[in-house]
């Protein structure tokens, strides 16, 4: 098994409500913490770190060779999917080049804005099988609300979908641990007070 130096790679585009939604979902992942039956099955005991541009690279002189360098030593990408996404150039190579790279099936998409037909990447719509382009919709968290606050605090919860894949257990076992969790949390509270 490879060895990566990232976790994840946040591709997004670098205008609201993008940009903050990378941001905080760098930090949420960074500090997941790894439920411990999770730990012993997985030998995952934390996240790890995560490649954000604005956070790892603010003053590269050769970005698009540091970029490649950042994807081919990350395990995952995560494409924060909106309309104005596919209008950039370099997130559309990043995708193009982590796909050139084998790693097609550790693709994880996050839609932030739009509709899945119009914010989804066409390389990540279709897949070759058995020699025929086959039509597909990725598995997307979505995070798509009326504000960028509202936005936010979905994310909290879809995190946990791209967690999932990445911790390599089932979305719903993931939410049912960390709502015991949460009512762990909320019963010793009220047991203190």
């Amino acid at each position: 098994m490879q060895d990566y130096e990232y976790t994840a790679f946040i591709s997004y585009r670098h205008l609201l409500p993008d940009e903050a939604v990378a941001k905080k979902l760098h930090s949420l992942i960074e500090n997941f913490s790894v439920p411990g039956d999770i730990q012993k099955t997985s030998g995952i005991r934390k996240m790890g770190r995560v490649f954000r541009d604005q956070e790892e690279l603010p003053l590269s002189t050769d970005l698009g060779a540091d970029i490649r360098t950042a994807l081919d030593h990350s395990q995952w990408l995560i494409a924060l999917c909106s309309p104005q996404y596919l209008e950039s150039r370099w997130c559309m190579t990043e995708i193009d080049y982590f796909i050139s790279i084998g790693r097609r099936d550790h693709i994880l998409t996050l839609l932030v804005d739009g509709e899945p037909e119009t914010a989804f990447p066409q390389q990540l719509m279709v897949m070759e099988m058995d020699g025929k382009t086959v039509e597909i919709e990725p598995m997307a968290g979505d995070v798509r609300a009326p504000s960028l606050s509202d936005s936010l605090k979905k994310l909290s919860q879809e995190k946990l979908r791209l967690l999932a894949p990445m911790l390599g257990v089932h979305f719903d076992d993931l939410r049912q641990r960390a709502r015991r969790r949460r009512n762990r949390i909320i019963f010793s509270a009220a047991a203190v007070s």
